[in-house]
């Protein structure tokens, strides 16, 4: 009975790790530790990977040869940072240092095309007048000698991605109170002509606000797929509590491929205008898209204390328009990266033992 028992976990590994070709974070409970999971791509075979644990691991991305994840998580002494690890789990890799002095802080990490090195947002936090602010960077983590290259200094880059050819680095901008929102940028991989990819959204006397975010470069690199949140801002009172809030006021989450080209034209997916984008990537090689999202309510002002949203994650056909839901259980998702399995090669020696206990919150 016992060789049985141990040949059907043996078969159950193995099944479960050959058809992981989604990598993603997530947290079983709502308020509950995130931990960092694989699944098919037809949202069978979810599996976990490392946690959920407190070192709240997340940000996880598979390396272009699939032997390798990076991903981020906090350790006492270290604080929040960015490690290498084995596909199933062992041997994690230290990559960044948190200066205590500076507050300093990574972020945003994506490998190169070659995954001989990983684009990271840095900042850190420097004398100003009337106290200290933050200064940030585009920086270049090149992993056979841990050299670190600035490639663009005052730079503020909150969801970055690498061109198939390694040759440039598209990024989007955080969003800010103020202004006509934000847009993608374009620099190359050596630091030179930093361009906008979109011309910056024009103020509108209205209040709206345009934020463009995770820009993905398609498979052929051709293409561009990013979200596009509009939104306003509104002051109302909170009388309960006796104070004054603004709020964010959603007015639709649209969904866009577009040509690398300037002024190319946009393709818009017809996807439901009140799904938040929090992740997404391209799937099937191009033919697809996979994305989390949460729903919101549309110019509706949010419920005060309303806590966290519940992300899913879904796959969108773009010959048939199509939307698919890959996950139905109630976990949070957040992030999601997918890899082909023409490069996925995975094994299941040394796999790391899972506290089941912990999922069944």
């Amino acid at each position: 009975m016992r060789l049985l028992m141990t040949s059907m976990l043996i078969y159950l590994c193995l099944s479960t790790i050959a058809d992981a070709k989604v990598l993603f974070k997530a947290s079983v409970t709502k308020d509950g530790p995130s931990g960092i999971f694989t699944m098919a791509d037809d949202g069978s075979n979810i599996a976990p990977l490392i946690g959920p644990d407190g070192s709240g691991p997340g940000y996880a991305r598979w390396s272009p040869n699939g032997k390798k994840i990076l991903f981020k998580k906090f350790e006492i002494g270290v604080g929040r940072a960015f490690f290498l690890m084995n596909l199933d789990g062992t041997d994690q890799q230290q990559l960044t240092i948190r200066d205590k002095r500076l507050n300093s802080e990574y972020d945003g990490g994506e490998f190169s095309p070659d995954g001989t090195a990983i684009v990271f947002s840095y900042t850190h936090y420097v004398e100003i007048p009337g106290g200290r602010g933050p200064k940030v960077a585009l920086q270049i983590f090149y992993l056979k000698d841990n050299r670190i290259e600035t490639i663009a200094d005052d730079t503020r880059a909150t969801a970055k991605d690498w061109s198939p050819d390694g040759k440039n680095i598209v990024f989007a901008t955080g969003r800010s109170i103020g202004g006509g929102g934000t847009t993608l940028w374009i620099i190359r991989a050596n630091g030179t002509n930093l361009r906008p990819l979109i011309p910056e959204p024009a103020a509108d006397p209205a209040g709206l606000i345009v934020h463009r975010w995770y820009p993905k470069w398609s498979p052929d690199g051709q293409k561009i797929l990013y979200t596009e949140k509009e939104y306003i801002w509104e002051t109302f009172r909170d009388e309960e509590n006796n104070r004054n809030i603004i709020a964010l006021i959603h007015k639709a989450h649209r969904y866009l491929i577009r040509s690398k080209n300037v002024g190319s034209t946009v393709q818009e997916l017809k996807i439901p205008k009140d799904l938040e984008c929090m992740s997404m990537d391209w799937m099937d090689d191009g033919k697809s898209v996979i994305f989390c999202a949460h729903q919101v309510q549309l110019n509706t002002r949010p419920v005060i204390g309303e806590g966290r949203p519940r992300g899913i994650i879904y796959k969108y056909d773009l010959a048939t328009s199509e939307i698919t839901q890959l996950t139905h259980n109630s976990w949070y998702y957040e992030t999601v990266d997918w890899i082909s399995d023409d490069v996925l090669s995975v094994t299941p020696l040394g796999k790391k033992k899972v506290r089941w206990g912990m999922l069944k919150q």
